[in-house]
């Protein structure tokens, strides 16, 4: 994921909490807000971590989820709130729950 996808900062991830729309399914939650601008960001929280590998691990993996639908499309914040939990789950299964969450929440932010 390009250093431009990323959201960062309390503020910013505060401010598509508050204002941006909600998927949830299970223990991950993706929240969308228009951004107005050119390009789309992510940001993730992992809760509940017992470390930070496994923080850090389950970040990696949800970003390499995103990344791609992030490149083709602009002008929505993302943040992916996700429980240590779902690290347990397979590749193929975290893609197929997480997937359907941030098209949808985007779709519904961008109206």
């Amino acid at each position: 994921m390009n250093r431009r996808h990323r959201l960062r900062g309390r503020r910013r991830f505060a401010a598509v909490r508050a204002s941006g729309v909600e998927a949830r399914s299970g223990s991950i939650r993706v929240r969308a807000a228009v951004n107005g601008l050119g390009v789309s960001r992510a940001g993730f929280a992992i809760m509940a971590a017992p470390d930070a590998v496994a923080r850090n691990r389950l970040r990696r993996r949800l970003r390499a989820i995103v990344a791609p639908i992030l490149r083709h499309s602009g002008g929505i914040d993302l943040v992916v709130t996700a429980a240590a939990t779902v690290e347990t789950l397979t590749a193929k299964r975290l893609r197929a729950t997480v997937i359907p969450l941030v098209v949808g929440a985007m779709a519904r932010a961008a109206g």
